[in-house]
């Protein structure tokens, strides 16, 4: 018994086409299309399940049996699309043709993509004004008068430093003064004894009691006081500039708040030991850094993509990470003339309206910027 030949004929059997119902039972067109599309698809399932069944039970049978298994079922199921669409025809022909609901658009009735109306980027708070206090001359800390996050206004004692070196030098300064004092005033003296003695041989020489010789020498040593009292004169002004030096070094051990603001940064310790600022390598070796943070603004970057669109006095509104439920209005006052390279995006420098109280500076921020064109 061909085993091959027997599971055709069953497939077949199985894959006769139904019998169509009676005329009678067709009440529309629409409902034989259904009727006729149930009977397609259950045709269909059948013959999948069996084709699935064969290649299971006979998976090493000769292949070209199973090729032409398969080209038996897929002419059968090309006679019963064609049957399927002979019937499509007739009930088209019977039935009125369906009104076409689908309209043609012109394309000037397609929609214009545009650009988003808006700029969105971050940054960061920054401020215009800040002032890092250094020590002018090396020292020792002595006293501290303010904390982190105090308010100081300019002129204020910040810090006292010791340095016992600058008092001694002041010391000899004042020391040195009053010897210059002491030699302009003898010199002073001596000039005035000077005048009267030529004074007096002049008088002398009218009357021929005295040389011209004694005349001549009295001139010479009036000349001379003269020009002592000068030379004394000049050493009292050094030694006061020198009071002056020394006076400002002592002044300096006193650190004064050079802006008003607040301490933001503290790096002084009672104790520790300060450089001159001349001596100073880092820019961070400071003792302190004051803060004016009523010159606040944002430091934001954008997309380069969006460097047309561009311009100074745009608006827009920011928030803060730190407030993200306190928005505030910024608007451009300058955009950055180049580009960075390596992030793709310009910086753009923004006044801050009404910002939150309770800012700090270093603050992230995210940024919209409204634009008037699309």
């Amino acid at each position: 018994m061909n085993i091959h030949t027997d599971t055709h004929r069953n497939l077949a059997e199985a894959l006769t086409p139904l019998p169509a119902g009676p005329a009678s039972d067709v009440h529309s067109p629409e409902e034989g299309q259904r009727q006729r599309g149930s009977s397609s698809m259950l045709r269909i399932l059948l013959l999948s399940g069996l084709l699935a069944v064969g290649g299971l039970v006979y998976w090493r049978a000769d292949l070209p049996d199973l090729a032409a298994l398969s080209t038996w079922a897929g002419r059968l199921l090309d006679a019963e699309a064609s049957t399927a669409g002979s019937q499509a025809n007739s009930a088209a022909a019977v039935s009125p043709a369906p009104v076409s609901t689908t309209s043609t658009v012109s394309p000037a009735a397609l929609p214009v993509f545009s650009r988003p109306a808006e700029i969105t980027g971050s940054g960061y708070v920054t401020v215009q004004d800040y002032a890092s206090v250094f020590a002018k001359y090396e020292g020792t800390i002595t006293q501290l008068f303010v904390e982190l996050g105090d308010h100081v206004q300019t002129g204020q004692i910040l810090v006292e430093v010791s340095d016992p070196g600058a008092q001694f030098a002041l010391q000899t300064a004042l020391i040195d003064q009053g010897l210059a004092e002491l030699r302009f005033e003898t010199r002073r003296i001596e000039l005035e004894q000077t005048s009267r003695d030529f004074d007096r041989i002049n008088s002398l020489l009218a009357k021929e009691t005295v040389t011209e010789r004694a005349t001549q020498d009295a001139a010479t040593a009036l000349e001379l006081a003269r020009t002592a009292l000068k030379q004394a004169e000049q050493d009292m002004r050094m030694a006061d500039l020198k009071v002056q030096i020394a006076q400002e070094h002592v002044d300096e051990l006193i650190i004064r708040a050079p802006v008003s603001g607040i301490v933001t940064q503290l790096s002084a310790r009672v104790g520790n030991s300060v450089l001159a600022r001349v001596d100073t390598i880092r820019d961070t070796d400071n003792l302190m850094v004051i803060t004016d943070t009523t010159s606040v603004y944002l430091d934001a970057e954008v997309a380069e993509t969006n460097v047309s669109r561009l311009r100074v006095g745009l608006s827009g509104e920011a928030v803060l990470d730190g407030f993200p439920d306190q928005p505030f209005a910024v608007h451009v006052t300058g955009i950055s003339p180049v580009v960075s390279a390596e992030r793709g995006t310009i910086s753009l420098r923004l006044a801050l309206d009404t910002p939150p109280e309770g800012m700090r500076p270093n603050m992230a921020a995210r940024i919209r910027i409204a634009l008037g064109d699309t």
